[in-house]
């Protein structure tokens, strides 16, 4: 994936902002960041040339993709995740 356009990536960070991960998913903070944690650290360099917003909807997307979009996936590449999330905001437009 190509870098976020401007208009792409705030509706991204809308669309994060609006995700509550643990109603959905029933889980508490500590099980999905013990999990989701250790993936983003691989790849925060390169979330943070697109996404740039920092570690919490850094987090929030990949918590999402690997235990929502993705249930059992270890992925953390921001191309995937975030084609996956442009794809979902696309769907429920």
């Amino acid at each position: 994936m190509n870098r976020l356009t401007p208009e792409k990536r705030i509706a991204v960070i809308e669309w994060l902002g609006r995700l509550d991960v643990y109603a959905i998913t029933g889980k508490t903070h500590r099980e999905l960041f013990d999990t989701s944690y250790p993936t983003w650290i691989r790849n925060a360099t390169a979330w943070d040339r697109q996404l740039c917003t920092g570690g919490t909807y850094t987090l929030r997307a990949i918590m999402w993709y690997q235990h929502i979009y993705k249930p059992g996936s270890t992925d953390s590449r921001p191309g995937v995740i975030l084609e996956a999330i442009l794809k979902t905001i696309t769907y429920h437009e």
